[in-house]
């Protein structure tokens, strides 16, 4: 269940970002955010014979929008495997979000092809429908790639009853 506890945080997270935003942005202007991310990669092959692949990542997420420009760099990176050359995801990267989606991803041109699909990923995780925010309350239910997962607006969090003292702190 760490995964369903992940979206959940990353979500609480998502809607406290989006506390501030514009009808058209994503992420206040003149506001920095860090982010934890911590990734867990499988891969695997069946045939010929079973192969199985699975390493770790751990990083911080640096977000910085200035001048409605949103900046984001990847820092701190660790593995469970040596990582001994970041520099390409330490290369910050820029995002244009149009109603919380990603319009332009701007990536340095000598950028490998491992690096810029990570830092698709990590562009990707922040899309959010910002036109739901007109609506009072969002209540959405699904099957998520891992796990099924229910969606409540944060005005709603403050009456889970697992939250303590009636707070918004709810990690269930």
């Amino acid at each position: 269940m760490k995964s369903g506890r992940f979206i959940w945080i990353l979500m609480v997270s998502l809607a406290l970002v989006l506390q501030g935003v514009t009808s058209n942005q994503l992420f206040p202007n003149d506001r920095s955010f860090v982010f934890d991310w911590k990734v867990k990669f499988n891969t695997g092959a069946m045939l010929p014979s079973k192969i199985v692949s699975e390493w770790h990542m751990n990083a911080k997420i640096i977000i910085q929008t200035y001048n409605y420009i949103t900046q984001m760099q990847i820092v701190n990176v660790t593995g469970s495997h040596n990582i001994n050359d970041t520099s390409l995801l330490n290369k910050p990267f820029r995002v244009n979000y149009t109603r919380g989606y990603i319009k332009d991803l701007y990536i340095a041109p000598d950028e490998l092809p491992w690096s810029a699909n990570m830092k698709r990923s990590v562009a990707s995780i922040f899309q959010v429908n910002l036109d739901l925010l007109k609506t009072k309350a969002l209540v959405s239910s699904g099957r998520e790639v891992s796990n099924p997962v229910k969606v409540t607006s944060p005005e709603l969090l403050s009456t889970c009853p697992e939250c303590p003292n009636n707070t918004r702190r709810c990690l269930t």
